[in-house]
């Protein structure tokens, strides 16, 4: 979702540092601390103050799964601190202050984005794939690799294979899992070479 809106900022269709309020006025008519100061990139890097799980208005899973009701009820939600003060993750809120961001300030709907993004990075794979760069893979997982700080696996990753280095990864975390529970002389070493050579 963060990259639908990064590539509208790309093709200038959306700056980092619109105001929300000024192009939204139901999230300008909302109540907190510095409102009309949460900007595009507050949002996008989770520094926004509107990082509750749920608006206090959203009490039943119909509403939940209702868009435009989450829509307005997000646009509502109180800031619980000043803009950019610090990150905090925005669980619920995000999307639906993504979606606000593209409907009234890029003017087009979040999934329109999302689609176009698709349709374009479509387009660069098929052009990665004729010019193919190398680049090295690194799995950093310390709390499955305690005393090693990585794991290395001698694969390129390229737009052709990053799925397989996904299923890679999470092949990975299902062995680690094993071993966790008590798969007999098997240590975190011995599952990152084993899930290279299978790869």
């Amino acid at each position: 979702v963060a990259l639908s809106l990064l590539r509208l900022v790309d093709s200038g269709r959306l700056d980092l540092s619109a105001k929300l309020a000024e192009g939204w006025p139901a999230f300008a008519a909302g109540p907190g601390t510095d409102r009309r100061k949460i900007t595009v990139a507050h949002v996008l890097g989770h520094t926004a103050g509107l990082w509750q799980p749920l608006p206090n208005n959203v009490e039943t899973l119909s509403q939940l799964l209702d868009f435009e009701a989450m829509l307005t009820a997000v646009a509502g939600m109180q800031t619980l601190e000043p803009a950019g003060k610090s990150q905090r993750y925005h669980h619920t809120a995000f999307g639906f202050l993504c979606a606000g961001i593209c409907r009234h300030l890029a003017r087009c709907e979040l999934t329109e984005a999302w689609n176009e993004m698709i349709v374009a990075t479509k387009g660069v794979a098929g052009a990665a794939r004729q010019h193919e760069q190398q680049l090295p893979l690194t799995i950093r997982i310390p709390q499955v690799c305690a005393g090693a700080s990585a794991a290395h696996v001698g694969k390129a990753i390229t737009s052709a294979n990053l799925e397989e280095g996904a299923a890679m990864m999470a092949r990975f975390g299902s062995l680690a899992e094993v071993s966790k529970s008590g798969g007999e002389g098997t240590t975190e070493e011995d599952i990152a070479f084993q899930v290279a050579r299978e790869n």
